[in-house]
């Protein structure tokens, strides 16, 4: 398959197997064009359960395969996290259960040049880490986010960010070597090492993710500290956010 028949596909199936946080099957997809503003036009992967759709999945508590035990989940009706399942989730699992989506052996046809979104929707923690080494070999940076921290395959921290959500979580993950991406209220200030996330409306949206690449791993071939990254709450459920 030739680079540019890909696009009139919209995108292509990485991977199908058994979720790491519950055994449950499982796909990604990457998306090969994006319209998000703050992320720009990255590959945007997709991790989603197979057999049960992103809405029903959240609505009965079985998106834990693919979020694990985040706790942005719906939790007694309240759910803080900023993805709305309607739209991208929905529409990707959709065109995935219509055999819509080819596999490919070769993803430097997609990567080549590319920045890689890992987890659009979907903990990366839940598919095994060799299927992003695989993604990112080619690619011209990334971006990737996981609240498995604690647990996860921990070579994962080379490729993403511990997501974390208070100054104690924070302190952890950094022990253990991680960088960390904090989610706060906007009264909460920055911890020392931390910076706003350069793509924030906060921080005045001087970048895009595409762009600044700062969210990639613990970054262990630089010798200098890499500041660690905080953004407030955003998306539709900010309004439950304690």
């Amino acid at each position: 398959m030739k680079l540019k028949q890909l696009p009139k596909r919209g995108g292509v199936l990485l991977w199908e197997g058994s979720s790491l946080l519950d055994g449950e099957p499982i796909f990604v997809v990457a998306t090969l064009k994006s319209a998000n503003v703050k992320t720009g036009d990255m590959i945007q992967t997709w991790i989603l359960p197979q057999h049960i759709s992103p809405i029903k999945a959240v609505e009965e508590g079985k998106d834990v395969s693919i979020c694990g035990d985040c706790p942005h989940r719906r939790i007694d009706g309240k759910r803080t996290c900023y993805v709305n399942v309607g739209h991208g989730p929905r529409a990707v699992w959709k065109k995935y259960t219509e055999g819509k989506y080819p596999k490919i052996k070769d993803l430097s046809q997609i990567t080549e040049g590319r920045r890689v979104r890992l987890g659009a929707y979907g903990d990366p923690a839940a598919v095994p880490t060799w299927v992003w080494s695989q993604l990112r070999r080619h690619a011209a940076g990334w971006t990737g986010y996981t609240h498995q921290w604690r647990t996860c395959d921990q070579t994962l921290r080379e490729a993403c960010m511990a997501s974390v959500d208070n100054e104690w979580e924070a302190r952890i993950a950094r022990r253990l070597g991680w960088r960390t991406f904090r989610c706060r209220s906007i009264d909460d200030p920055l911890l020392t090492g931390e910076i706003m996330c350069p793509a924030s409306e906060e921080a005045g949206k001087k970048t895009t993710c595409e762009d600044c690449l700062l969210c990639a791993g613990n970054m262990s071939e630089k010798t200098n500290r890499i500041p660690d990254i905080s953004i407030v709450v955003h998306g539709r459920g900010a309004v439950y956010f304690d």
